[in-house]
Protein backbone atom coordinates (compact mmCIF):
# COMPACT_ATOMS: atom_id res chain seq x y z
CA UNK A 1 0.00 0.00 0.00
CA UNK A 2 2.73 2.48 0.77
CA UNK A 3 4.26 1.46 -2.71
CA UNK A 4 1.59 2.40 -4.05
CA UNK A 5 1.29 5.74 -2.22
CA UNK A 6 4.60 6.72 -3.66
CA UNK A 7 3.91 5.88 -7.00
CA UNK A 8 0.45 7.77 -7.18
CA UNK A 9 3.04 10.56 -5.75
CA UNK A 10 5.08 10.49 -8.25
CA UNK A 11 2.64 10.37 -11.05
CA UNK A 12 1.04 13.51 -9.65
CA UNK A 13 4.30 15.71 -9.40
CA UNK A 14 5.50 14.11 -12.96
CA UNK A 15 2.41 14.96 -15.12
CA UNK A 16 2.20 18.41 -12.50
CA UNK A 17 5.19 21.11 -13.62
CA UNK A 18 3.81 23.81 -11.73
CA UNK A 19 4.32 21.42 -8.29
CA UNK A 20 8.46 21.09 -9.50
CA UNK A 21 10.35 22.91 -7.01
CA UNK A 22 13.58 23.36 -9.65
CA UNK A 23 11.02 24.00 -12.65
CA UNK A 24 11.68 23.89 -15.95
CA UNK A 25 13.09 20.13 -14.38
CA UNK A 26 12.39 17.09 -12.17
CA UNK A 27 15.03 15.11 -11.08
CA UNK A 28 14.54 11.89 -10.93
CA UNK A 29 16.31 8.25 -9.96
CA UNK A 30 16.27 4.70 -11.33
CA UNK A 31 15.87 2.55 -8.31
CA UNK A 32 16.56 -0.33 -10.82
CA UNK A 33 19.85 0.95 -11.94
CA UNK A 34 20.76 3.45 -9.59
CA UNK A 35 20.86 6.34 -12.64
CA UNK A 36 20.28 9.76 -11.71
CA UNK A 37 17.83 11.65 -14.45
CA UNK A 38 15.33 14.63 -14.69
CA UNK A 39 12.59 15.35 -17.49
CA UNK A 40 12.01 18.75 -18.90
CA UNK A 41 8.65 20.35 -19.24
CA UNK A 42 8.55 20.89 -23.00
CA UNK A 43 5.51 19.56 -25.05
CA UNK A 44 7.65 18.34 -27.92
CA UNK A 45 9.55 15.87 -25.76
CA UNK A 46 6.97 15.55 -22.63
CA UNK A 47 8.14 11.96 -21.80
CA UNK A 48 12.25 11.91 -22.17
CA UNK A 49 13.85 11.08 -19.27
CA UNK A 50 17.60 12.40 -19.80
CA UNK A 51 20.55 10.56 -18.00
CA UNK A 52 22.73 12.51 -16.01
CA UNK A 53 22.64 14.79 -12.75
CA UNK A 54 20.67 17.90 -13.57
CA UNK A 55 23.22 19.52 -11.11
CA UNK A 56 25.93 18.89 -13.02
CA UNK A 57 25.02 19.74 -16.58
CA UNK A 58 28.36 20.78 -18.55
CA UNK A 59 27.19 22.47 -22.05
CA UNK A 60 24.29 21.57 -24.19
CA UNK A 61 21.55 19.73 -22.38
CA UNK A 62 20.51 18.41 -25.55
CA UNK A 63 23.78 16.11 -25.97
CA UNK A 64 23.02 13.96 -22.64
CA UNK A 65 22.10 11.13 -23.49
CA UNK A 66 17.66 10.07 -23.05
CA UNK A 67 15.42 7.87 -23.42
CA UNK A 68 11.72 8.42 -24.67
CA UNK A 69 8.72 7.03 -23.18
CA UNK A 70 4.90 6.82 -24.44
CA UNK A 71 3.70 8.02 -21.00
CA UNK A 72 4.86 9.16 -17.13
CA UNK A 73 3.63 5.75 -15.89
CA UNK A 74 5.91 4.44 -18.55
CA UNK A 75 8.37 6.18 -16.92
CA UNK A 76 7.90 4.86 -13.28
CA UNK A 77 7.32 1.26 -14.61
CA UNK A 78 11.16 1.47 -15.88
CA UNK A 79 12.18 2.14 -12.62
CA UNK A 80 12.25 6.18 -12.42
CA UNK A 81 10.66 7.89 -9.42
CA UNK A 82 10.72 11.40 -8.00
CA UNK A 83 14.19 12.52 -6.38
Amino acid sequence: MIEEQMIEDDLGIMTSPSLWPQWPLLPLTNKKTNEDGFIVDTEKNQYRVYKGNMWDLHGNLYSLPFEDFDSAQSIISNGWKVD
